[in-house]
């Protein structure tokens, strides 16, 4: 997540406890403000082959055991310019019978962020304040296309919900015609609440935890 800048909100008072399930790492290698169908060429294409690569050379490097892992299509709203853009995005679950704590979870996060030169990379885990909400719409069949639900994301940006990751099941060469099969957002739980009857056809499931940015100097900032 490339282009998401520092809101000036306090940073979490991190206690580095030991984590006992799943947290997820949300990485890119776009380095530029790029459009949805450019992030889409990326998405299933050589960027994204070299960005698995790259991640999952620094999870084996520390040791990671094998989790899930996802290639997704990314969009935001930068808050520097309030205008939307995107990315290709490799989403890593960490194992849930492999103890990591937030320590190491935000030192791996640190390293993703300096080497492949992200102005930081997001991160959700099960922490204290269980503060954000991972909110996940799943769609039943027949899926929509990417162009069914473009009102629809347009007004999440609207609803304070500046960052998605959209789950594609199928690569045609044209980006709306794609197969949507879900929608993850990070946001708080008042704004997850927003969601409801805003996606036909669908179910919504969330999980509360904390969620932050982490920066290459290994300074954090909250999502919210």
């Amino acid at each position: 997540m490339k282009t998401m800048k520092r809101l000036l909100l306090p940073l979490i008072l991190i206690t580095f406890s030991s984590l006992s399930y799943a947290s997820k790492l949300f990485v890119s290698n776009n380095t530029s403000t790029i459009s949805p169908e450019e992030a889409y060429v990326r998405v299933h294409g050589k960027a994204q082959s070299s960005l698995i690569r790259d991640v999952t050379s620094a999870l084996q490097n520390r040791h990671y055991q094998q989790g899930a892992s996802y290639s997704l299509l990314g969009e935001y709203n930068m808050l520097s310019t309030n205008t939307l853009t995107a990315d290709n995005t490799f989403l890593f679950v960490t194992s849930p019978k492999q103890t990591i704590s937030e320590h190491r979870l935000l030192e791996t996060a640190t390293f993703l962020a300096k080497k492949l030169k992200q102005e930081s990379v997001a991160v959700f885990f099960d922490g204290g304040k269980k503060s954000v909400s991972d909110t996940t719409i799943t769609f039943h069949e027949p899926l929509p296309t990417y162009a069914h639900l473009q009102d629809s994301i347009h007004r999440l940006t609207e609803a304070g919900m500046p960052a998605f990751s959209i789950y594609l099941s199928s690569y045609p060469d044209n980006l709306n015609d794609a197969k949507v099969s879900a929608i993850e957002l990070l946001s708080t739980p008042n704004k997850s609440k927003e969601l409801n009857g805003l996606f036909s056809n669908s179910t919504i499931t969330s999980a509360l935890g904390d969620a932050l940015l982490v920066f290459q100097d290994g300074s954090t900032q909250a999502i919210n």
